[in-house]
């Protein structure tokens, strides 16, 4: 991350960085509801592609 004056965190780069964990965050949710029809995790994305999106670049 880059500093400003003071050492502050650039607030671009923390608000990115906080929008991609929630979509991890969603992510690992959706994988927990369906962890007991799968034996793997690749199991449950590859079931579950509906469910689960690519976050937009």
């Amino acid at each position: 991350m880059t500093k400003q004056k003071g050492g502050v965190t650039d607030p671009y780069e923390r608000r990115a960085l906080l929008l991609h964990l929630g979509d991890v965050m969603e992510t690992v949710y959706c994988l927990s509801q369906c962890a007991d029809d799968y034996a793997s995790i690749a199991a449950a994305v590859r079931g579950n592609t509906t469910r689960l999106r690519a976050p937009p670049c």
